[in-house]
């Protein structure tokens, strides 16, 4: 049905459009190609020129405008890689704190906005993944405990990260949050059961004072 709807509404046989649409968006912002910058109407006048170069006769030809928009993606990394990995390394830390999501961002409008409650509710949920997700990374009893799901759940968030780019918040983190949900159980679990070891430790001690003579 999907693709039915696809070949009918852009002559293709997938729903390519989108996905040749969020990369282009992501990267032409991240490298600040031709100026467009994070958000703002600069980014949608580049999306229209490019639509554009992919008329014929005014109307889009989809498959052309996919060949564009990923020739734009590929132009927009080489302009400036450098630029792009520090956004990306600097921007993935907003996906465990949600607090600005009342903000409008990347051009929203205000009916886009959040409540400050849901900022909140969603920080909540978030926070502790992402303390689980340091603590597996740099405990080595958390890893063995997770086994193979460690790697799993860090390879997911580590795929998702790129692919969503600028646009980090609880809406699009929830392609991966879900993976690092059993992270925060498990290091519960080693850090409760690591206090009550070091609680019990000085109890023994005086016990095996007293025993002896």
């Amino acid at each position: 049905m999907a693709s039915r709807h696809s070949r009918t509404a852009f002559g293709l046989p997938g729903m390519t459009t989108q996905d040749a649409f969020e990369p282009m968006g992501r990267m032409v912002q991240m490298a600040d190609y031709q100026g467009v910058g994070v958000g703002g109407a600069k980014f949608w006048r580049f999306r229209d020129s490019l639509e554009t170069l992919s008329s014929v006769d005014g109307v889009i030809d989809y498959g052309m405008r996919d060949s564009v928009f990923r020739a734009a993606t590929r132009d927009a990394f080489r302009h400036d890689p450098a630029r792009v990995f520090y956004f990306e390394f600097t921007r993935w830390p907003k996906f465990f704190v949600n607090l600005d999501a009342h903000r409008p961002y990347l051009g929203t409008t205000p009916t886009d906005r959040k409540p400050l409650l849901y900022a909140g509710l969603s920080t909540i949920l978030q926070f502790p993944l992402g303390i689980a997700l340091a603590a597996a990374i740099l405990s080595k009893r958390i890893r063995r405990r997770l086994d193979r799901l460690f790697w799993l759940g860090l390879a997911w968030f580590l795929y998702s990260v790129p692919v969503i780019g600028p646009i980090a918040s609880f809406r699009y983190g929830l392609m991966f949050y879900w993976a690092l949900v059993p992270f925060v159980f498990v290091a519960a679990g080693v850090l409760l059961r690591r206090r009550r070891v070091s609680d019990g430790i000085p109890a023994a001690q005086r016990a095996g004072k007293k025993a002896s003579p």
